[in-house]
């Protein structure tokens, strides 16, 4: 079966983001501090509880976790710092 060329108008139209498109972010990616390799951080931290509810209202579909994203290495169902304290966030 052969296929049939796009125009250029329907191939740019197929990559216009639209609401049934899901898009998801990584954690890492909107609330990393951006380290220039030559100086200082150019962005604050942002919360990764702030960061999920940003997305929200922004419509993402998702959120990936990687590492420590969200719940800090070691930490255990309860205890100071722990993912006890952010459940109740």
């Amino acid at each position: 079966m052969a296929t049939i060329p796009l125009t250029a108008t329907e191939s740019e139209a197929r990559l216009v983001p639209n609401l049934s498109h899901k898009f998801s972010f990584g954690l890492w990616t909107v609330g990393n501090v951006g380290r220039d390799p030559f100086g200082d951080n150019t962005r604050p931290r942002l919360d990764p509880i702030e960061a999920v509810e940003r997305l929200g209202a922004l419509g993402a579909y998702g959120v990936c976790f990687h590492d420590d994203d969200l719940v800090p290495f070691g930490a255990g169902s309860s205890g100071s710092g722990g993912s006890g304290q952010l459940a109740g966030r």
